[in-house]
């Protein structure tokens, strides 16, 4: 295992969501599922990584892998210890002095879409949500084709309120920026 900071580049960010830090930070996570991910195979534990970006123009991104006895009983236990964020003010990644960006776990699964055939296909998920609330989720099936999705703050791809684990990773956003969290 990896533990520690990593420097990964990316590549040019292709438009999802018409803002330019919200796609380079869409794009990091393909660049992380597509390395990482391969890197790590199928099949394994989840991994859950704090960001870091201070400068968009070089397309680099800082994963800072936080050990699994962190949050052994969970992340979603782990972070039901710190507050819920309050409203969300904008900030600009480049705005952020110590360049943190977001939070971000990869897991594998059966995809949800699928439960109901016999065919369950295995997938892998990076889900991630940015210090401005934005969740991004990258998936890869088994086999097939990567699928990256943005959405808006709190909702899902069909405008309803987010899942548990977004809403866990921000509350872990919010502890690393008001000092709750600190991590190296």
């Amino acid at each position: 295992m990896d533990l520690g900071r990593h420097r990964m580049r990316y590549g040019e960010p292709t438009e999802i969501t018409g803002d330019q830090e919200r796609d380079a930070f869409a794009c990091a996570l393909q660049a992380i599922e597509e390395r990482k991910g391969e890197r790590y195979g199928w099949d394994q534990p989840p991994r859950l990584w704090a960001l870091y970006m201070s400068d968009l123009s070089s397309r680099m991104i800082e994963l800072f892998e936080i050990p699994s006895g962190e949050w052994r009983d969970g992340v979603l236990e782990w972070a039901s210890q710190y507050p819920a964020p309050g409203p969300v003010t904008a900030t600009r990644f480049a705005d952020c002095a110590d360049g943190f960006v977001g939070m971000a776990m990869m897991h594998h699964g059966r995809d949800p879409r699928e439960l109901a055939t016999l065919d369950q296909v295995v997938i892998r998920t990076i889900t991630a949500v940015d210090i401005n609330d934005l969740t991004c989720v990258v998936r890869r099936p088994r086999g097939g084709k990567r699928e990256t999705h943005a959405y808006a703050a709190g909702q899902d791809s069909m405008g309803n309120a987010r899942g548990h684990l977004p809403r866990a990773l921000a509350r872990l956003n919010h502890a690393v920026r008001t000092g709750a969290l600190s991590l190296p």
